[in-house]
């Protein structure tokens, strides 16, 4: 279903789908900004476990949530996930 968003095996690895998605509805859900955001996601045992990471796994960098709309609009079926990016 996501296989066109991760064209290549190159640069920094990819962030699961799942994670994005989730990210992008707990930051529409809660109105943060991508940074603060990520910083939940660091900090929060609760964001944690909601994502499904352990206490030494690594969060993605905040521009990964900038960009993030830019990979859904390339996709092939965007339709979904911009009507979400877009309320946020």
């Amino acid at each position: 279903m996501f296989a066109d968003m991760y064209p290549s095996a190159n640069g920094r690895p990819s962030v699961p789908p799942q994670i994005l998605a989730a990210a992008i509805t707990l930051q529409a859900l809660q109105g943060l900004s991508d940074f603060e955001t990520v910083q939940e996601l660091r900090g929060d045992l609760r964001w944690m476990a909601a994502f499904g990471l352990g206490l030494h796994d690594m969060a993605f960098d905040p521009s990964l949530l900038a960009l993030l709309p830019r990979y859904l609009a390339r996709s092939a079926r965007p339709t979904g996930y911009s009507r979400l990016c877009a309320r946020s």
